[in-house]
C-alpha cells in the first residue's frame, strides 16, 4: 500500500442538504500508515463559532454523532489553528477516507483547502466493490455504510477495533477506516484479486 494518512470527520451537516446553511468541522480525526503498517494517529474536536454550533439547524449532525455540541466549545481548538497544525501534516501526503468526495467537499475551503489531487481511491466505494451486501429487496448495495463493512472485516478476521483510550468520534473513525484499507488489501493478496475487485462473501448468494 501507498503510504496514506487517513483523514475522518464529524460535521454540523452534510452541504446542500438544509437550506442556507453550510456546514462546518467539528471533529477531526488522522490515522497514517507507512509500508502497510499503522503507525501513528491523533484526533479531536474543532472549534467553530458558538451561533454556528447551537444553530437548531445542526441539531440532527449531533444527534447523529452523539457529539455535544458544549463539548466542542469548551474543548475544542479554533479551525484557523487546526488547519495551520495539520498543514505539515497532510503536506504532500496520499489521503484516503470513507467517502472521500464527502471528506474533500469539507476540507476544499478555508481554512483547511486541501487540494483534491491529494485524494486516493474512496475506501467506501472499494468496499462497495469488494463487499456485495445486499439490501432488503435483494439488490446489491452500491454504498456500503461504515458499521457493515467493519463488522464483514472483522468477522473475516481483520482487527478493525478502535484505538485503546480514545474520547473522539473521528480519531477512532479514522483508525478504523485505516485498518479497514489494510484489510482490504491483505484480503485481495490472499485471494489473488488485484484492489477494486468483487468479492461475494461466503454465504451471500
Amino acid at each position: 500500500m501507498i503510504d496514506t494518512t487517513f483523514v475522518a470527520l464529524d460535521t454540523t451537516g452534510i452541504p446542500g442538504k438544509v437550506p442556507s446553511f453550510s456546514p462546518l468541522v467539528i471533529s477531526i480525526g488522522l490515522a497514517r500508515t507507512r509500508a502497510g503498517v499503522l503507525v501513528s494517529s491523533t484526533g479531536g474536536y474543532v472549534r467553530q463559532e458558538r451561533s454556528h454550533v447551537l444553530d437548531a439547524r445542526a441539531e440532527g449532525a449531533f444527534w447523529f454523532s452523539g457529539i455535544d455540541p458544549k463539548e466542542v466549545l469548551s474543548s475544542g481548538t479554533d479551525a484557523e489553528v487546526v488547519a495551520e497544525r495539520l498543514r505539515p501534516m497532510l503536506d504532500g501526503e496520499h489521503l484516503r477516507g470513507f467517502n472521500a468526495e464527502f471528506l474533500h467537499s469539507m476540507l476544499r475551503m478555508k481554512p483547511w483547502e486541501v487540494p483534491s489531487t491529494r485524494w486516493g481511491l474512496c475506501v467506501m466505494e472499494q468496499a462497495a466493490r469488494l463487499i456485495k451486501f445486499r439490501k432488503p429487496n435483494g439488490d446489491f448495495q452500491t454504498r456500503v455504510p461504515l458499521n457493515e463493512a467493519l463488522r464483514w472485516a472483522a468477522a473475516e478476521g481483520y482487527d478493525v477495533l478502535p484505538p485503546d483510550s480514545c474520547d473522539h468520534r473521528a480519531h477512532s473513525n479514522a483508525v478504523r477506516v485505516a485498518k479497514l484499507a489494510l484489510a482490504f488489501e491483505a484480503h485481495c493478496h490472499q485471494h489473488q484479486q488485484p484492489i477494486g475487485a468483487e468479492y461475494i462473501p461466503v454465504g451471500v448468494p
